[in-house]
């Protein structure tokens, strides 16, 4: 009798292990939730610059962002970003951006621009 339930509990636990590892693996497989990253910053009429907020970042917690202005100068760096680049004392003027997000790096361009006021 002990011999049958010891076979019996281990082709069990073996079962079970290996449907938790297929899940994982199926977990692991999807898409990751997307970002969302603007590409343009306006002003209001008072000239205050809106925040540059990628949607969806929170989902992906292990990222480095990094902002260079037109000639390359670092002016922003952040382990894990907040959407707190102080982008209104910037004016006028694009900026590449380069997101490294685990083994994936994403970079384009975010320009501010200037509300005209008549």
């Amino acid at each position: 009798m002990r011999i049958r339930f010891f076979t019996i509990a281990i082709l069990t636990a073996l079962l079970i292990s290996k449907l938790f590892a297929q899940e994982c693996s199926i977990l692991a497989q999807q898409d990751p939730i997307p970002l969302e990253i603007p590409h343009f910053l306006k002003t209001d009429s008072l000239g205050l610059v809106e925040k540059w907020t990628i949607g969806n970042l929170q989902f992906h917690p292990n990222h480095v962002l990094k902002i260079y202005d037109r000639r390359g100068k670092l002016v922003f760096q952040s382990k894990r970003y907040e959407n707190n680049w102080p982008s209104a004392q910037y004016i006028d003027n694009r900026f590449l951006f380069i997101l490294d997000i685990e083994d994936k790096r994403i970079n384009g361009w975010v320009e501010i621009e200037k509300k005209e006021s008549y």
